[in-house]
């Protein structure tokens, strides 16, 4: 099935955050902020070649854009929390727009939370358990983002990594992100692949995330 994406460029998703209502949106606010940071995740591996986008998949049969119809940044959290499609492996595209159009050398980005619903305060067992069953939807194509939600219990990175055959789970990569608002930092850690028979930690601040 052919999606339909609303592209952003970064200065405006970064506007949109600072402008924003912290007590709503929470959700789209998170994916945002994790778009932000895998663009800097995956900056040695994106090509420099035109405008930096961030795609979102829209509802197509909801809403006819077209140049006219902009939608305000202070708009954008209430835009796609309402009409954001849901039904789809890709959740965000991370790609460049050139005289040619949107290029198709694209990163995808599949992002699921974990810490509330079935699993609040869950912690390193439950997303183990999480693992085992295949729980994620598989994808050959995307780079799957699990955003550690503030509610979760502890997790042992180390432990997970043991416990985990990462081989049999079809996606290219796996990364965990969550954010502390104490430092204000946003932590991602490269479960698959691994480097050197171990995972992959970095943080970047939030000021780095959203310097455009």
């Amino acid at each position: 099935m052919s999606e339909t994406y609303i592209y952003f460029k970064p200065v405006e998703l970064k506007q949109y955050l600072i402008l924003s209502d912290k007590s709503k949106n929470i959700k789209i606010n998170d994916e945002i902020l994790i778009a932000l940071t895998a663009r800097k995740i995956f900056e040695p591996i994106l090509s420099q070649k035109g405008e930096l986008l961030f795609g979102f998949p829209i509802k197509a049969n909801k809403i006819n854009l077209d140049k006219k119809n902009k939608i305000p940044i202070k708009d954008i959290g209430n835009f796609l929390s309402k009409y954001g499609e849901i039904d789809t492996l890709t959740d965000i595209i991370i790609s460049y727009r050139n005289f040619k159009g949107i290029s198709s050398n694209q990163i995808k980005l599949q992002i699921k939370h974990f810490g509330y619903g079935k699993t609040k305060n869950g912690g390193t067992e439950a997303i183990i358990k999480l693992f085992e069953k295949c729980y994620f939807d598989a994808a050959s194509d995307e780079k799957l983002i699990i955003f550690l939600e503030e509610e979760r219990g502890y997790i042992d990175f180390q432990e997970i990594r043991k416990k985990v055959n990462f081989e049999r789970i079809s996606y290219p990569q796996i990364i965990t992100m969550h954010y502390t608002k104490l430092d204000m930092l946003m932590h991602y850690v490269c479960l698959k692949p691994e480097l050197n028979g171990n995972f992959l930690y970095n943080s970047f601040s939030r000021e780095e995330v959203i310097t455009i």
